[in-house]
């Protein structure tokens, strides 16, 4: 995908975005559109998450400095890189995850790609309105997949953790992103080593590594455990392909 058409997907995602936030406002925060973390456009491996931190748009990080699409589209692709702001927290988890696969958010080799790109309050904390977060979630999943199917470089999507359903019980994100692939020109293939998700850009699948959720073990503590144990086979799926 060239810079340029990512750019006017952007810009298109942007628009769309603007006009329907009005649907959302019980649940969003102030802040711009988010769809990725890192340089999609290089990256071989995604990490996957539901929607941007309602903590990315706090004044010392600096979103405000930000006043045309330009800027924006440079400020996600360099998200890693931005001198006096460092990466929330948050990404602390799958970074050492990438770390035991011998890559990073930094050297590009990977980035993080979200289903909304909006930030909200927390999706399963008590003041988030999980039917309105639902909806949300499902109307936004088509800019996951529209940029995913752009992005034929990537070769292993890593998701881990839950998203909540209407009625606020918790749905693991796997299962979300596999019953939205029909909706969407994708297939979820289940297959030995791994599942794959089938793209127009990606007719052979990108394989999924999936986080399993483990009854009575921390959800972080989990996901660097799962990756650790299959680290080899993860270590290469990501290895650069052979052009011939």
């Amino acid at each position: 995908m060239p810079a340029e058409a990512l750019n006017e997907w952007l810009l298109r995602l942007n628009e769309a975005v603007e006009q329907t936030n009005h649907c959302h406002l019980c649940n969003l925060v102030p802040g711009r559109p988010i769809p990725f973390f890192g340089d999609v456009l290089r990256a071989r491996i995604l990490t996957v998450g539901v929607n941007p931190s309602d903590q990315e748009f706090n004044e010392e990080r600096r979103w405000d400095a930000i006043t045309n699409p330009r800027q924006w589209q440079k400020r996600l692709l360099n998200h890693f890189h931005i001198s006096g702001v460092p990466a929330w927290c948050w990404f602390e988890t799958w970074s050492i995850c990438l770390e035991l696969l011998g890559v990073s958010y930094g050297d590009r080799i990977a980035a993080h790609i979200d289903i909304s790109p909006r930030a909200t309050t927390p999706m399963l904390a008590e003041v988030t309105d999980k039917a309105k977060f639902r909806a949300m979630v499902e109307h936004d999943v088509k800019w996951f997949f529209e940029l995913l199917h752009q992005l034929p470089q990537v070769q292993l999507l890593l998701v881990a953790g839950p998203i909540p359903r209407a009625n606020g019980q918790k749905q693991q994100l796997a299962d979300f992103i596999r019953a939205q692939c029909e909706n969407h020109d994708s297939r979820w293939v289940d297959g030995q080593p791994l599942p794959s998700l089938i793209t127009s850009g990606q007719t052979e699948g990108i394989p999924v590594f999936v986080c399993p959720y483990e009854a009575n073990v921390d959800g972080l503590y989990a996901m660097v455990r799962q990756v650790y144990r299959n680290r080899e086979l993860l270590r290469r799926l990501s290895v650069p392909k052979r052009t011939n």
